[in-house]
């Protein structure tokens, strides 16, 4: 990388910071990001979970408009089956932060990081805007994907099968600089 895109890096991670850092001061709660999560369903293609009541709660609007500030590959561990489960989460802060969690190896991952390789690094300066589709119509399974917009114009990517999330996720992680926030020795 030339030193113009590792100063854009320095600079991203930078503005990644200050949006980060906008807890109000003083005594209070802290502020906890509201936790999305991609899902087909027949009310809605993402909701929150309002854990007081127990429940998934839908959103209506496909959009989210705002900055993104990290994204990130963990695993789960499922309850269910014991099994380790590959997720990916994208930080948003828009009208409050949001982290949207999905499958690592989903469609709506693969097209999500595809979009964002069509991006410049300036365009992480300005509003990005999220959109979730699903493939109504479609005989076959009911699938969610992410398409990313910038400035008015939208990131089409085409994806094949074979098209690996890992690999498009590792290109991301290079070109703009996110990190798993939580890993030991690591800025994200």
């Amino acid at each position: 990388m030339n030193d113009v895109g590792e100063r854009m890096i320095r600079e991203l991670q930078a503005i990644r910071k200050a949006l980060e850092g906008s807890q109000p001061l003083g005594f209070g709660k802290k502020v906890q990001p509201v936790y999305i999560f991609v899902k087909h369903s027949s009310e809605s293609l993402w909701y929150s979970r309002d854990k007081a009541v127990g429940e998934n709660v839908p959103i209506a609007e496909r959009d989210l408009t705002g900055y993104l500030i990290n994204v990130w590959r963990f695993d789960r561990q499922d309850e269910a089956t014991g099994e380790t489960v590959p997720k990916i989460n994208l930080q948003v802060k828009a009208d409050q932060e949001y982290v949207i969690q999905s499958g690592f190896s989903t469609n709506f991952a693969r097209t999500f990081l595809a979009g964002l390789l069509g991006l410049e690094l300036e365009a992480l300066k300005e509003p990005l805007t999220l959109v979730v589709e699903d493939n109504a119509g479609s005989r076959a399974r009911p699938t969610v994907f992410c398409r990313v917009e910038s400035r008015g114009i939208r990131m089409t990517p085409t994806l094949s099968r074979e098209t690996k999330a890992e690999a498009l996720y590792d290109e991301v992680v290079h070109k703009f600089g996110f990190g798993d926030p939580y890993a030991v020795g690591e800025s994200g």
